[in-house]
């Protein structure tokens, strides 16, 4: 049985690179000095979540923004 066949067009998303979350700057993945040290995070909120039950929260930080909300709290191991 012969097969029958039709050309199909379809849109891709390409991951290019990041924005943080908090200061907004944008990132390519040609600047892999950064990009591997942004901090993604995402959760979905449960019951009585302060986020909202069942809602997804996002955030993408650059290490510049973690750092500055992280200082002070965060735990460093050094090596």
């Amino acid at each position: 049985m012969p097969k029958i066949t039709k050309d199909v067009k379809r849109t891709v998303s390409q991951l290019i690179g990041y924005e943080c979350s908090r200061c907004g700057k944008q990132y390519g993945l040609e600047d892999p000095l950064e990009t591997q040290e942004f901090l993604h995070w995402n959760t979905v909120g449960g019951y009585g979540s302060v986020w909202g039950d069942g809602n997804v929260v996002e955030v993408d930080l650059c290490q510049s923004c973690t750092y500055d909300l992280f200082d002070g709290i965060a735990t460093i191991y050094e090596n």
